[in-house]
Formats: C-alpha cells, sequence, structure tokens
C-alpha cells in the first residue's frame, strides 16, 4: 500500500471535523457497499509471482481490486481465514496427491458444481488455469508453484478429474489450481469451435492446449485480453462465475458483484449485492462511511485515515498488519558491481540495514505495535513465528553495527564496495527508505547508489543492472509455493537473485510432502539458512486498516491479501437497536 500525502478539501475537512454517526442499517439489507483505493481493471489477475511495489496484488502489477473481486466470484478447492488456516472446500471438490514420485495430483470437481450460466465446471476447465498458470500460454506469467508442471495434465474420470504432474512438488498444490475463466468461453476463439455446444467449445480448448500450434496461440491471445475491461465489453460472458457472486455491472468507477444463484457450494452469501466503490483518497474513504454513503472502508493506510476512521464512534475501526511485507533482496551474481558475490560483503551491508528506523519512520506513525520482521518465511500471526525469531540468527541485525561491517569488509578486502539498488522511482515511500539506507551504510564505507527506475519491473533479472532491490512480497498463499519459486537455486522469477542452496533445495522439495505441522519446522530451518548466507533482508509488514458501519456484522481484517473480502458470504445485517 502506498504511503501518501493526501490533502482533504475544504469541504471534506468540514464533514470530518465532528463525531456525527454513520447511516442507519439499510432496511432491505440487501446490498452492503464498500470503498477500494484501487480501481478495477480485469477479472483475471492470473498471478505470475509474488513480487510487487506497493500497492495492487501479486498478479503482474494489477491492482488490488482485481483480485477483490477474483475472491468474490470465483471458488475453488481451498482457501486460507484469517487465522492462517487452510480450511478444505470439498463443497467444490477434492484435491489429493496420487504419488510422490513423479509428484502427481488430482483434482476433482463435484458433481453438480456449474457456472453462472448453467454449463457444468469440469477438468477442462482446470486444464485451462494450467495452461495459463504453468506457463504454457505465456511463459513470463507463470505461476510459482506450477511452473515446474510441464506435461500436459490428463483427463480422468470422464472429464471430472485433471492430473497434474510436476518435476519437483509444489508447496501449495491445495490452491495451485482453480477454474479461472471458463473453457466454453474459450472455445468461441477457436474457429470453427465458436458456433458449437458448451462442451465441443471446452474440447476444442483442450485439443489445443495438448496440440498446441495455430489453435493454442489463439487460445493463448484470448487469454491474455478476454478478462480486461476492453474484453468485457466485447465480451461479458466472460464475467461467468463459478464463486458465490458474480460481476453484475461495471459503471461510474464502481463495480457490483450479485449473488450467484447457480452456486451450491459451502459459502452461500447473506447479502445479495456488494458494491466496490473506487476511492482513492483516504480521507474522502472516511467521509464516505461517517455520511453513510459507505458502508466499509479499506483505506490505503495513513496516519490522517486511520485517527479519522477512529474518530467516527459508531464503526469499528481496526489497524493490523497484512500479509504484504517489504524486502531488501542482495544479487549474488550478474550484478552491477558484483560486490554481493563475498558473503561478508552480504553481511556487513545487512549490519547497517536500520530496520528499526525503517519501522519507526515508515509505518509506526499509522500501527504503533509495527516491529522489524525477523523472518522470510513464517509471518508474526503464524504460532511458530517467534520460536523461529529466536533461533534463525536475525538477532546478528537488530540493530545497526558499523564496527562488524567495516570488519567484514576488512577481513573481505573491500573497503569501499559500491552497492546500486533498484527501486520503484516513483514511490514516495521507498525514496525514503532508500536515503536512509544510503546514510546508513555510509557510515560503513559503502557507496550506495540511487538506480530507481519508473519501469523499475523490467530491469529485474537483468545482468549488471543492480547489486540489490527494494520490493514488497505479497504471501496470499502464506509462501509456500514463492518460497520454491526465489530461493531455490536457478530460480527464475523476476525477483531472483542467483542465490543457490542445494539444503535449502531439499528442504523446499520436502514442503509438498508432508503435513502442516512438519511444512513449518521446515520453514524454519529454510529461514534460518537464508539469514545464515545473508540472502538479504526482509524489513517489515505493510500495515492494513478497515472500518465498518455499525450496520454491518461478521467482518474481519485478515492479514492475507484478500483483506476484509476473505469471507464476504458471512457478512450480514447487524440486529436493530432501539
Amino acid at each position: 500500500m502506498r504511503f501518501r500525502a493526501l490533502a482533504l478539501a475544504a469541504a471534506a475537512a468540514a464533514v470530518l471535523a465532528g463525531c456525527t454517526p454513520v447511516r442507519p442499517p439499510n432496511p432491505a439489507a440487501d446490498t452492503v457497499t464498500v470503498a477500494v483505493s484501487q480501481p478495477f481493471t480485469s477479472v483475471n489477475p492470473s498471478a505470475s509471482s509474488g513480487l510487487t511495489s506497493t500497492g495492487g496484488d501479486s498478479s503482474t502489477g494489477g491492482s488490488s481490486t482485481d483480485g477483490d473481486i477474483a475472491a468474490l466470484t470465483r471458488t475453488g478447492f481451498a482457501y486460507y481465514d484469517d487465522g492462517y488456516r487452510l480450511v478444505r472446500d470439498e463443497s467444490f471438490g477434492t484435491a489429493r496427491i496420487l504419488s510422490r514420485k513423479p509428484f502427481t495430483v488430482r483434482y476433482t470437481v463435484r458433481r453438480g458444481v456449474t457456472w453462472s450460466d448453467g454449463v457444468p465446471v469440469d477438468a477442462r476447465d482446470l486444464l485451462l488455469s494450467w495452461a495459463a498458470d504453468s506457463g504454457l500460454l505465456d511463459p513470463a506469467r507463470a505461476d510459482a508453484g506450477l511452473r515446474s508442471s510441464t506435461r500436459v495434465p490428463t483427463l480422468r474420470d470422464g472429464g471430472r478429474s485433471l492430473d497434474v504432474t510436476s518435476t519437483a512438488p509444489f508447496p501449495d498444490w491445495p490452491l495451485a489450481l482453480e477454474p479461472t475463466l471458463p473453457a466454453h468461453v474459450a472455445g468461441t476463439a477457436l474457429g470453427g469451435a465458436a458456433e458449437s455446444g458448451p462442451a465441443a467449445r471446452k474440447a476444442a480448448v483442450a485439443t489445443a492446449i495438448r496440440e498446441g500450434g495455430a489453435p493454442r496461440a489463439d487460445l493463448a491471445r484470448w487469454w491474455a485480453g478476454a478478462g480486461s475491461l476492453a474484453g468485457i465489453a466485447s465480451d461479458r460472458a466472460v464475467l461467468t462465475a463459478t464463486g458465490p457472486y458474480r460481476v453484475s455491472a461495471i459503471a461510474d468507477g464502481s463495480v457490483t458483484v450479485t449473488a450467484n444463484p447457480r452456486y451450491r457450494g459451502a459459502r452461500t452469501p447473506t447479502y445479495r449485492r456488494i458494491v466496490l466503490k473506487t476511492v482513492p483518497d483516504p480521507l474522502e474513504q472516511a467521509a464516505q462511511l461517517r455520511a453513510g454513503a459507505v458502508d466499509i472502508a479499506t483505506p490505503d493506510p495513513t496516519a490522517d485515515a486511520v485517527k479519522a476512521l477512529l474518530d467516527i464512534t459508531d464503526a469499528r475501526t481496526t489497524v493490523g498488519a497484512q500479509g504484504l511485507f517489504e524486502n531488501l533482496a542482495l544479487r549474488v551474481t550478474d550484478s552491477a558491481s558484483g560486490a554481493f558475490a563475498d558473503p561478508r560483503v552480504r553481511r556487513a551491508f545487512l549490519h547497517v540495514v536500520p530496520r528499526a528506523q525503517l519501522v519507526r519512520r515508515l509505518v509506526a506513525p499509522v500501527f504503533a505495535d509495527a516491529r522489524p520482521l525477523q523472518s522470510f518465511t513464517l509471518p508474526p500471526g503464524d504460532d511458530d513465528y517467534a520460536r523461529a525469531a529466536d533461533g534463525n540468527g536475525s538477532a546478528a541485525y537488530e540493530r545497526v553495527d558499523v564496527a562488524a561491517a567495516r570488519g567484514l569488509l576488512a577481513e573481505a578486502g573491500a573497503a569501499s564496495p559500491r552497492v546500486c539498488i533498484l527501486y520503484d522511482a516513483a514511490d514516495a515511500r521507498r525514496r525514503e527508505e532508500f536515503a536512509l539506507i544510503q546514510q546508513s551504510a555510509a557510515q560503513a564505507g559503502f557507496q550506495v547508489a540511487d538506480c530507481s527506475s519508473p519501469d523499475w519491473t523490467s530491469r529485474l533479472g537483468v545482468p549488471g543492472a543492480y547489486d540489490a532491490v527494494l520490493s514488497a512480497w505479497d504471501t496470499t498463499q502464506l509462501g509456500s509455493a514463492a518460497i520454491g519459486g526465489l530461493y531455490r537455486s536457478g530460480s527464475t522469477a523476476p525477483g531472483a537473485t542467483g542465490y543457490a542452496n542445494t539444503e535449502v533445495d531439499a528442504l523446499v522439495d520436502r514442503l509438498a510432502s508432508t503435513d502442516l505441522r512438519t511444512q513449518r519446522g521446515i520453514l524454519a530451518k529454510i529461514d534460518e539458512l537464508l539469514w545464515a548466507d545473508a540472502y538479504g533482508m526482509p524489513l517489515f509488514q505493510y500495515p492494513a486498516v478497515s472500518a465498518v458501519g455499525r450496520g454491518v456484522r461478521n467482518v474481519s481484517l485478515s492479514p492475507l491479501a484478500r483483506g476484509v473480502f476473505w469471507n464476504a458470504w458471512q457478512w450480514a445485517p447487524a440486529p436493530r437497536t432501539r
């Protein structure tokens, strides 16, 4: 989320001056309106990696609202609740491991599950999502979890099941695959299949994926643009949904989702309609909540916005941390100066990163309880976070230690190494972050150069372009798949640094083959190795804030990417009070 200094117009300032209540609950109790910070751009966020700038989602720089709409309109085999617990949804289907070597997962859609137009959901819909997320349709958009699945999956059980085989285990296999866009709509892009029935169009999609050639290229072009606003305008059939809601209107900066009458799953919604209203200004969100124009506010968490929301006496305001965390990664190979090829230089640099100061200046004004992040792999809300942090080696870098840094540089024979840091030049918070690091590192002799760029993501992975990068990682799926995609030797993920450790590789492979309890221990060990190798440094979690008017209950703020929307189907009108 962006940290911005935003001025409120005089009229809005007058509204905020008093502590007037929000409006009474809607007597019809059929609509809830949520103010969101970013505009809707696509029903197909199709994540490529967890790397992002500040706002947005992990979807190639897309809008976070796109992910929210996807969460409301899709369903799948599992999801995470607000306590980091994996919840299986067998009302949609089942996912189970068939084989460890080769790693094979069978995804089976339950009979009776349909798209919102009545067409059955089946394994061909999953196959289309696999083709996109594995990189078959576009290698640049390959998902970290399915990147190692290079063989076209096999349809089973009369087309209800899909067997996905991978050259390496993918840890988040229960969440790795869900229907994204309908295959029977995608089939309209495939020549002769366009005028045929849904079953024939699905079959044509499966054939194109299997056989390649011009049909697969046509499918890839369709996939790339179908979910965008332009694609929706040309064919609204792409809005066909599987989840509790379906998109019913897009107009005037708002997106309306309406309860899907054909949804028969476990997440049946209470509200008939949810309106996501784009309100970029955090203070304007507070003003609209106070005036009753919205029922829930989810602004970018500025200090002024938090204060304004807390001043609304009959709204419930929650300030916390989200799954997005700021990360400093040091490039080991193919860097601008080559300085970080030596682990002693990497450790020296970590000793002069002012983590506590960064938190005080950039996060604490919004979230007073913020602390420097101590783990690459476990979030502070996890039961094992404190235990892992105590033993992973992060304590060595708790405070700036100029003497230790100078000693390591002397040992390495690197008196004044140059470090070129890449980051988003348009981000004011990042500019301040860079300046604080530059000033601190200079005390030990580092020459820290500004390598920021407005199109910084296009420089990721470019040999010789930088030595370190400031970015944010979105742990939407608790990071297990992203861990394999980023920290494995030879990783080609956008934020990869050339880091290689065969012990980490082996631990990543074990993640998918163990239960959740054992996974925590493996993640803690990976964390320990990353700190020992001076891979880089997790800096802080991004703050999050939400405020809910008195007319709505059952809204809670999840630290994961979907925020308040994680359980939107459970939202309900609050009982009236006299």
